[in-house]
């Protein structure tokens, strides 16, 4: 046990490395008075042009008319009452409607990282269908690509043919994208903002996209789109009226957040969002550091080891520049640590929790979680975030004690925004319920969580939230496109 104790002991006093996020994280609670504030709203040089867009599916036509802004900072779609914009100076992704006093907003990444995943899910059903039909996978394959605006590492075998100011891209003899003429000429940066545009708004196979002329904005653009094989699914973009102007900054003034009408809800979610935001506006003050510091002295003053150990856990969580390094206190706890078996039964089901390939009994550390032993001691609702951790490398828990699950909060993720209730300022229980729903094919709700435990936290990047950065950076390298 003296081992294990000494390797969790090192866990929570591990020294600070003193890197902090300087600027205001931009989060889904901000309004566009708040977006706005964040970054110039300066009048900047963009490439404007309308789109008549056509759509055969299923044997019907649809048709819709928009307009396009291509600005250095940002992309900008006017459907109408309907207006989307995309931010590449804050990375946010917004969406409102002209008459509404709300705007959604969501994280650049999240897309992307959503796109990446689904990709994998359609490729172990294009393996499915090729024992079907080999040319069905075939067209799955492309059209899943072409849907999506992303690629497996083999890319396919497309043809382009260019003849005078027509280029035609074909998979074996079918075509399956067309651009015709020239709206108005295009520079290098131009051009690069077209390429995004295709990447994000308009999705175009991502060799389809590498065929766009580098020198021209195409007056006509058709392609195959989505479907289970080609012909399905089938948009011809006419474009028009390209013109250069100086616009500023698109985004109305005024509008809320969306999830600021959560904020008065009675779920886990709608508390934990609510106090992420008293912590932002100061609202929710955090624990003094003393005062942990004072009632971790106690408890290991009376011999109380697990009591000890979570106090040192919460302090390090709140204050992690804080070390208690040589502090005589840390010499005692280690030694009531080695001879407690509360101790051992916590740090066994934080290893648990924390490798799925490690061996144990899951099922007695789940019952240790919630048992009166740890619903008594302080900073209890760490154990919330050990259980779901434990759940989620297990999969299935039916044949467990249901007493368990009963005490236990209803759904995983009611499981870490709860402990972001009670301690709304450390990042690492956002980390963790952001990989839960990206888990789940929930890229918006992930990146709302990984958003605000950045925001939260001004030493984010210090601890695992690390990890969703170093994501980010994997992303913008293998998707230039879509930035």
């Amino acid at each position: 046990m003296q081992r294990t104790a000494a390797l969790l002991l090192g866990l929570v006093i591990a020294a600070w490395t003193g890197q902090t996020s300087l600027a205001a994280v931009p989060h889904p609670l901000w309004s566009s008075d708040e977006l706005r504030a964040a970054r110039s709203v300066d009048e900047e040089s963009a490439l404007v042009f309308d789109v008549q867009a056509e759509t055969s599916s299923g044997g019907e036509t649809t048709s819709a008319n928009f307009t396009v802004t291509l600005a250095p900072s940002f992309t900008f779609l006017d459907r109408g009452p309907s207006k989307e914009l995309e931010d590449h100076w804050l990375c946010r992704s917004a969406r409102w409607n002209a008459d509404a006093l709300t705007l959604e907003h969501v994280n650049c990444h999240a897309l992307v990282g959503f796109l990446r995943i689904e990709l994998v899910n359609r490729q172990m059903l294009g393996r499915a269908l090729s024992a079907a039909s080999e040319d069905l996978a075939g067209d799955h394959t492309y059209l899943s690509e072409a849907e999506l605006g992303v690629q497996a590492n083999r890319p396919q075998r497309l043809r382009v043919a260019r003849s005078g100011d027509v280029t035609e891209v074909r998979l074996g003899r079918r075509r399956v994208a067309v651009f015709e003429g020239s709206a108005t000429a295009v520079t290098p940066d131009e051009a690069r903002r077209v390429r995004r545009f295709f990447a994000r708004n308009e999705i175009l196979h991502p060799q389809v996209r590498a065929a766009l002329p580098t020198d021209a904005l195409p007056a006509l653009i058709g392609f195959e789109r989505s479907g289970m094989k080609l012909g399905d699914d089938y948009r011809v973009l006419r474009i028009s009226n390209a013109r250069r102007v100086r616009t500023a900054y698109p985004l109305p003034e005024a509008l809320s957040s969306d999830l600021v009408s959560a904020l008065g809800g009675s779920s886990p979610r709608e508390q934990a969002l609510a106090r992420s935001q008293a912590a932002l506006s100061g609202a929710a003050v955090k624990p003094e550091a003393t005062a942990i510091k004072a009632r971790f002295d106690e408890a290991v003053e009376a011999g109380r080891a697990l009591h000890g150990l979570l106090l040192l856990i919460e302090l390090s969580q709140l204050y992690p520049e804080i070390s208690l390094r040589g502090d005589p206190q840390m010499v005692r706890l280690g030694e009531l640590m080695d001879q407690s078996l509360d101790v051992a039964a916590f740090d066994l089901a934080n290893s648990l929790a924390g490798d799925p390939r490690a061996e144990g009994d899951r099922e007695a550390a789940a019952r240790f979680l919630v048992s009166d032993t740890m619903a008594s001691a302080p900073f209890n609702t760490f154990r919330y975030v050990t259980y779901a951790n434990l759940i989620r490398g297990v999969g299935d828990t039916s044949g467990w004690d249901p007493a368990i699950a009963q005490s236990m909060p209803a759904s995983l993720t009611d499981a870490y925004w709860l402990h972001v209730v009670a301690y709304p300022w450390a990042s690492g229980a956002y980390k963790d319920v952001g990989d839960a729903y990206f888990g789940t094919y929930q890229p918006v709700e992930a990146w709302a969580a990984y958003d605000l435990g950045r925001a939260v936290d001004p030493g984010w990047a210090s601890g695992p939230m690390k990890a969703v950065e170093t994501f980010e950076r994997q992303l913008r390298a293998r998707e230039p496109d879509f930035f």
